[in-house]
């Protein structure tokens, strides 16, 4: 089960913001900029109030003139943005791109400060990983190696048809 949380932030303006999200805000009547590490933020935006949110990938920005309802999810791969209604623009190091509604721009991560995955493994766990890996690595050896290699006995006598009777090929 996933949780959010519903940021009222006045004026008809609403952020939702999904788990595990770092985001940090400074609004006021006209505008609100933020920073959004990690994670998903859904944004409400009404005419006569603009936003701004820097991502590790760039900076998303939305135009005062209209509403805009946008969904930005930061991610180790990237950050996509999702506009559901109005206007977005978003600046990246390289460029500026806009998006309309229901249109969605992808930028992927270019080593701009996206935080990289970090194992969260406690030695405890580390220890186990390598002891399971070991354990099946020995079952796979021992089932490749540990085969004795015999040799099927059919009785001794080959039958071979030679066309008579007291030839070789028949058995005593």
């Amino acid at each position: 089960m996933t949780s959010n949380s519903i940021l009222e932030l006045g004026k008809f303006t609403r952020l939702l913001v999904s788990e595990q999200t770092e985001l940090a805000l400074d609004f006021s009547d006209a505008m609100i900029s933020g920073s959004l590490r990690k994670g998903e933020v859904r944004a409400f935006i009404p005419a006569a109030r603009a936003m701004t949110i820097v991502t590790p990938d760039g900076v998303v920005a939305t135009d005062s003139s209209q509403a805009v309802v946008v969904n930005v999810l930061v991610e180790a791969g990237g950050t996509r943005i999702s506009v559901e209604s109005g206007r977005v623009e978003l600046q990246t190091k390289n460029n500026l791109r806009s998006a309309g509604a229901g249109e969605t721009l992808t930028i992927a991560a270019e080593g701009l400060g996206v935080p990289s995955l970090q194992q969260n493994l406690n030695r405890g766990e580390k220890i186990g990983i390598i002891a399971g890996i070991g354990a099946g690595l020995a079952i796979i050896l021992v089932a490749i190696l540990g085969r004795e290699r015999t040799t099927e006995d059919f009785g001794g006598c080959v039958i071979v048809p030679s066309g008579s009777n007291d030839g070789p090929g028949l058995c005593p």
